[in-house]
């Protein structure tokens, strides 16, 4: 029986990591009414679209978003029908073929845990989530999963360089967030490797969004919105981001000892950020000391607000002041191993999604996604020591999800 698993461990993995998403597709039938962004904006662009085929209007449509998946599902739709559960259906399977990419790039990187880490991925709520519904994110993320796998081969075959700018392209003409792939991809073959012609790769896909910037006129469609996405600077980013890292990676600021000479500078530069916390909608606003604060979504923002039944206030911002330390020792520590951990590829990317990042004025935890496997590749994959803390909080992650999968299924 050893022997067999031994033998069928890569197919065993791939089955583990699809049956949560083929048990919730089986629960739900994809088939609730639209709802969310799906049913205001990227369900009428896909029936929009289809109407208008063969040259749909790639200037005016309600979506925020580069067209190529509604297009794709516009396609689609014309085929088979545009039932909920028949435009799901092509999201889904994205969301699984991404999971199945990342395990296996976590195997060519020759990480010990590959099944653990991809679990921990799966385990992001809007990773998951995001999976069931007719939105952009997963369907670009598997799209932005190929283009980094390309990537970290590190290869200067022409093949690799040219499936990098291919899927790169594909990532930012299906939601333009994607862009920061191909930024950083290229300031690190510049910057590191002095190499001009692999950077050029680096660049097709920022060249293939520049047409829509010319007939938007900017980086959006020109229609009226309920919610303004005027990019501007947003600090709120900064703590939000760092309260991410500390509770979704939380075993990483165990496993290593914390230099506190090399963090302290840095840290202490980065403290006073702790006061722009965005805040859940449960907090009074004595807690609030800018009007952005209180521009928080996601689930670290549902379970404050049910926690707010029980606890005080004060104790629930004392738990956003934790978390922030930790995931302020968990970046900073990451950050100075990044050689040692074979990660310095994966730090440009980063810095220029996090920079991006903080011209979004809106804080929510599923503008987070492009970055949690890189996250993923940084704080755990390195990790060599007390690595059993990753387990039970692997299962307080999964658990977390099912909670939050029920609450979305029960309470549509």
């Amino acid at each position: 029986m050893k022997a067999i698993i031994q033998r069928h461990r890569t197919a065993i993995s791939m089955g583990i990591i699809l049956l949560p998403f083929i048990l919730v597709a089986l629960l739900t039938g994809l088939s609730q009414p639209f709802d969310f962004d799906e049913g205001d904006y990227h369900a009428p662009v896909i029936e929009q679209f289809i109407a208008e085929l063969p040259a749909p209007d790639l200037v005016h449509y309600r979506s925020a978003t580069t067209p190529l998946m509604h297009l794709t599902l516009a396609l689609w739709g014309r085929l088979a029908g545009t039932e909920p559960w028949k435009l799901r259906l092509p999201v889904l399977l994205a969301g699984m073929l991404s999971a199945v990419i990342f395990f296996l790039l976590l195997k060519e990187r020759k990480e010990p845990w590959p099944l653990r880490l991809t679990l921990f991925l799966v385990a992001y709520p809007y990773f998951f989530w995001l999976s069931f519904l007719v939105m952009t994110e997963v369907f670009s993320f598997l799209f932005g999963i190929l283009a980094l796998r390309s990537f970290l081969r590190h290869s200067s075959a022409r093949r690799d360089l040219f499936l990098f700018a291919l899927w790169g392209s594909l990532a930012v003409l299906t939601r333009q967030q994607w862009l920061f792939l191909p930024l950083g991809a290229g300031l690190y073959w510049l910057w590191q490797d002095r190499n001009l012609k692999r950077a050029a790769w680096a660049a097709i896909p920022v060249l293939a969004f520049l047409p829509f910037v010319i007939l938007w006129k900017g980086t959006a469609p020109p229609i009226k919105w309920a919610t303004p996405h005027n990019l501007g600077f947003n600090p709120v980013q900064i703590p939000h981001t760092l309260i991410l890292i500390g509770f979704y990676f939380l075993p990483a600021a165990f496993t290593a000892p914390i230099p506190w000479r090399r963090l302290a500078p840095p840290a202490l530069i980065l403290l006073p950020t702790f006061l722009l916390t965005p805040l859940p909608r449960a907090m009074p606003p004595a807690f609030q000391f800018l009007p952005q604060q209180r521009i928080f979504a996601g689930a670290i923002a549902q379970i404050s607000n049910l926690a707010a039944g029980v606890l005080p206030p004060l104790l629930i911002y004392a738990g956003f002041f934790i978390l922030f330390i930790l995931g302020l020792i968990i970046f900073l520590q990451a950050w100075f191993r990044r050689k040692e951990d074979d990660a310095t590829a994966l730090w440009p990317i980063v810095f220029i999604f996090l920079l991006m990042l903080l011209t979004v004025g809106q804080v929510w935890e599923r503008y987070m996604l492009p970055v949690i496997p890189l996250f993923i590749l940084i704080f755990y994959a390195p990790q060599r020591t007390r690595r059993w803390l990753l387990n039970p909080w692997l299962a307080i992650q999964l658990l977390l999800l099912s909670g939050f999968v029920f609450y979305q299924i029960a309470f549509p």
